[in-house]
């Protein structure tokens, strides 16, 4: 509430009181030149809207690209599979390298 006082006080203070006190034929001078402006920029978007229309692509792209890379390198050192047979006497694996480079 502090702050919308002080705005409302800045506000009063900056505009001169003289502007509160047009006359009949000001405000009607000022609503004719408001309405000029409000015709200028209708005619300015219709000229801008025609341009638009005329300068679409009859080709249309639509939805996303999406591009995935993955790439896997590395070895596999010599290791003990778990036997579930015989589980104190595991089964020694011999490692390899990895073959997939790029996975799509």
């Amino acid at each position: 509430m502090k702050k919308l006082t002080a705005l409302l006080i800045v506000v009063m203070l900056a505009i001169p009181f003289s502007a509160f006190a047009l006359s009949q034929e000001e405000i009607e001078k000022e609503i004719g030149n408001l309405k000029e402006q409000v015709n200028d920029l209708s005619k300015d978007n219709e000229k801008l809207n025609n341009r638009l229309k005329s300068s679409r692509s009859p080709i249309t792209i639509r939805g996303d690209y999406q591009f995935r890379i993955d790439v896997l390198e590395g070895t596999v050192h010599d290791y003990y599979q778990f036997n579930p047979y015989d589980p104190m006497n595991p089964i020694q694996t011999d490692g390899y390298d990895v073959e997939n480079s790029d996975l799509w």
